[in-house]
Parts: structure tokens; sequence; C-alpha cells
């Protein structure tokens, strides 16, 4: 649970593309969920539409704040504060968060957000 939920320590680049499958799984669910409600019939769909929002949100928000968490953590793998992630807000720099946190591996050993997810012992890389 702390994998997913904890905003402390740091997480290797295969946990950030997990957590992009994630979400964009969810999307995927999400877009086929609305496609079956809009092709009920009219007096049908508002009851199904209220069912098909409360139950997105119920997956949607645990799915999202694990992805927040594992961003963060990403971050921190990077040797970044978590804040780092509101520069992917603005537009062409979003491309260097991505680059930065999908694509970059963090330094061997302990940075100040923890020891190395992937257990490098900097004594053998130096």
């Amino acid at each position: 649970m702390t994998l997913l939920f904890s905003f402390h320590g740091r997480a290797p680049r295969s946990h950030y593309w997990l957590a992009r499958l994630a979400a964009l799984s969810l999307l995927v669910l999400i877009v086929a969920g609305d496609l079956a409600v809009m092709r009920a019939d009219p007096p049908a769909r508002l009851p199904l539409l209220g069912l098909f929002s409360l139950g997105v949100l119920a997956i949607d928000i645990p799915v999202l704040w694990s992805c927040l968490a594992i961003d963060v953590k990403r971050c921190h793998d990077r040797g970044k504060s978590g804040w780092f992630l509101l520069l992917g807000l603005l537009p062409f720099v979003s491309l260097w968060v991505l680059v930065e946190l999908g694509f970059l591996d963090g330094p061997r050993g302990e940075n100040r957000y923890g020891p190395s997810p992937r257990g490098h012992d900097p004594a053998v890389f130096s």
C-alpha cells in the first residue's frame, strides 16, 4: 500500500510507466462505459449514467492518487521535489518533465529522499 499511496521515498522508471498504463486503461474503460450508456434508451440512460459516474469516481480517485504518489516518488528518484510536477502544466515544458521522469535514471545510491529503489550499491558502481 505504501508503494501506491505514500508520497515518501523513491520509485524507478518501471513504476512510473506502470502508473501511466493504469491511467490509460482507466481512460479506455471510462470511454467504453460512456459509449455503452449513450447507446441505452433515453429513459434508461439517466439512472445508468448516475451509477456509472459513481463507479468511475470510486475507481478514479484511488488510481489518480496512486499515479500522483508514484510521480512524486519518481521526482524524488531524480533528486527533485514533488513540486517539480507543476512544471508539467506548462506547454512545451511538460515534454521536459516527461523526459526527466520517464526516461532518465535516478542517481545511484542514496539521495536526500532515501536509498535507490533499484538497490544499487554506490561502492560497486564507483
